[in-house]
């Protein structure tokens, strides 16, 4: 049986970081709207944090953001690019828009 779990999405590596210790780099171009995949899951109040969660650094200028939609029984946060970004630069967030319980 081949194994499929990937931590991070193909393409995508966590590297030390100029914005704040370690980051997501892309090795490769994406387009605009491209899912890179669940950063979170929230089930019964709980969020858990996928490992790309875990290393995008925050941004005022962000290229990627978080799309919330349903995927019973979970409500999932997906990170989806927001303009073309290059191969070599780091994914970046802003989680001013945070909210906790």
């Amino acid at each position: 049986m081949q194994d499929t779990y990937r931590p991070l999405p193909k393409g995508l590596k966590i590297k030390d970081s100029e914005v704040h210790g370690q980051g997501v780099f892309t090795e490769v171009s994406l387009e605009k709207d491209w899912v890179l995949g669940p950063a979170y899951l929230i089930y019964e109040g709980k969020k858990i944090r996928l490992p790309i969660g875990g290393f995008i650094n925050h941004s005022d200028t962000p290229n990627v953001e978080k799309k919330e939609h349903l995927r019973d029984p979970f409500k999932v946060q997906e990170i989806i690019t927001v303009r073309e970004i290059s191969a070599g630069e780091e994914l970046t967030i802003n989680y001013n828009d945070e909210r906790y319980e």
